[in-house]
């Protein structure tokens, strides 16, 4: 479901159509923090980003449909395509930063399902989505 980012409007029609999708059965992949950048806002431990700030849609989609939330926490991903070039490296080499480092490992940790009924509040799986973030965090740790 493309979102369109700059459009309100359309983010509201993406959101729709997600509801849609879960009252059919269907199932839907989430970024709910959005991308993967490092100075994000979002909640750290020391220095270290342990997750984004999850955008208000999950919490509206879940509060629509009851859907289950089964937590993810990729970790690596910064390793294996960074977002910023090797400042080391000469200007003409610098799109090195697009050429994926399949050798650098990715960790998937999925946490236990997270069942809400419709109606339930938005800011209760906001809160338990990012408390399930948070333990899959130090449990890698």
């Amino acid at each position: 479901i493309d979102r369109k980012e700059n459009s309100i409007g359309e983010r509201g029609l993406a959101l729709k159509k997600a509801v849609e999708v879960l009252k059919n059965n269907g199932r839907l992949v989430m970024f709910p923090g959005g991308g993967r950048d490092f100075k994000a806002d979002g909640f750290y431990d020391k220095s270290e980003l342990v997750m984004r700030v999850p955008k208000p849609g999950i919490g509206w989609i879940v509060s629509q449909s009851g859907a289950t939330v089964i937590p993810i926490r990729l970790e690596g991903t910064d390793k294996v395509m960074p977002n910023m070039s090797n400042g080391k490296l000469p200007k003409f080499l610098r799109f090195e930063r697009y050429l994926l480092r399949i050798w650098k490992p990715i960790t998937i940790r999925i946490g236990e399902p997270l069942r809400f009924s419709v109606g339930v509040s938005e800011d209760e799986v906001l809160e338990k989505y990012v408390q399930a973030q948070v333990e899959l965090y130090y449990k890698g740790g």
